[in-house]
């Protein structure tokens, strides 16, 4: 573990720690580090999220299937007495 990193020395998940400046482009992207995508596994095609929280942002990456999991989860509870045409409908605006 890097000595000359405080929160390092500090924390118990330490897994990996890389340090980079990386410009935001007009468009609100970024491009991630080589080094960064090979360690977290991360390949053209994967999904990654930022969890937020008061220090900053973090990258994560989407674990292959999570949002299945949560669409699974969400499944029988909608409260609007709706069918499914009706609601295909409004999202596309017909009348």
């Amino acid at each position: 573990m890097p000595a000359n990193i405080p929160e390092a020395r500090n924390t118990t998940r330490y897994y990996f720690c890389y340090v980079a400046v990386m410009r935001v482009t007009s468009k609100g992207q970024v491009t991630i580090p080589q080094k960064v995508r090979r360690q977290l596994g991360i390949n053209p095609g994967s999904e990654v999220d930022f969890e937020l929280d008061d220090g900053g942002a973090r990258l994560v990456r989407v674990r292959s299937g999570e949002g299945e999991a949560i669409a699974g989860r969400m499944r029988g509870r909608a409260t609007v007495a709706m069918s499914t045409e009706e609601i295909m409908a409004l999202t596309r605006g017909d009348d």
